[in-house]
């Protein structure tokens, strides 16, 4: 694929990322790529051009990202399965960012001369009522702060599963696994596996382990708490409450996401750095 249009978002909060983000456009712009800033972030002026979001990830070839894992999912939104994604780290564990700021140029260049590989995501799909949602890393059913134990039936394929009793249930693809499901004790899965996992968040009956299902399945989860503030969260992005008996289906979406790294990049070394694996 040839690189010909470029975005660059930024990190909202973040008046580093952003001077960064100039930066890099400028430089690649006298290179003779067509270049966009984000309009949240960025005013036109007679440098740039800017593009709403929604409209950037859909126009540019590659969207340049400098923030964190949550600026990335919110650009992933946006994002057709044909955008390339390059992702530069100025938050802070950054799994989906681990292209340092510090070389981000010349990884950049490089990239631009065609020496990287294209790292697949899977996407989820979401539906509840008549609405329909892609997620990158995970869909969350949980309880408001001070609600009690929900209730949550789940069918996986049309087969009753369980009622699950619990703070509430995680859903997550492998690139999200290192995310909430992490620190609710779920596995770590490679993303080159087609899976999606499910687990508990603090169940409670205690022989609940979260479980990996291949990604064709359908998964069909109805709340059944009545009085009781219950919230569906995608992505850590976008949320609304859950009514009693309402369902949500999930399952693999069609949509992808193309996240773009260096020929050198390896899953289980960024692993091992950023979970600090074997450091004494």
């Amino acid at each position: 694929m040839k690189i010909k249009r470029i975005g660059f978002c930024a990190k909202a909060s973040s008046q580093k990322a952003k001077r960064k983000a100039k930066e890099l456009a400028r430089e690649v712009q006298k290179d003779g790529y067509e270049v966009f800033l984000d309009s949240l972030n960025f005013k036109k002026n007679k440098k740039f051009k800017t593009l709403d979001l929604n409209e950037m990830g859909k126009e540019v070839d590659l969207v340049v990202v400098l923030g964190g894992d949550g600026t990335l999912l919110s650009v992933s939104r946006a994002c057709t399965s044909k955008t390339l994604i390059f992702g530069i780290n100025m938050g802070t564990l950054g799994f989906l960012t681990p292209n340092p700021s510090k070389n981000c140029l010349k990884l950049l260049k490089e990239i631009l001369k065609g020496n990287f590989k294209i790292d697949e995501r899977i996407n989820l799909k979401v539906k509840i009522k008549d609405k329909e949602f892609d997620v990158l890393n995970d869909v969350v059913i949980a309880k408001a702060a001070l609600a009690r134990i929900i209730e949550i039936k789940i069918e996986i394929d049309g087969k009753f599963l369980t009622r699950l009793r619990a703070d509430g249930l995680i859903l997550s693809t492998p690139t999200g696994s290192t995310a909430y499901n992490l620190s609710a004790n779920g596995p770590i899965v490679s993303p080159k596996d087609k899976n999606i996992i499910l687990t508990p968040i603090c169940p409670h009956n205690l022989t609940y382990r979260p479980l990996i299902l291949p990604d064709d399945v359908e998964i069909k989860l109805q709340l059944l708490t009545e009085n009781e503030k219950v919230f569906l969260t995608l992505d850590g992005q976008e949320g609304f409450r859950i009514e009693p008996k309402e369902e949500i289906t999930v399952k693999k979406s069609d949509k992808k996401t193309l996240l773009i790294v260096p020929k050198d990049y390896d899953f289980f070394d960024v692993l091992r750095k950023k979970l600090s694996w074997g450091v004494m």
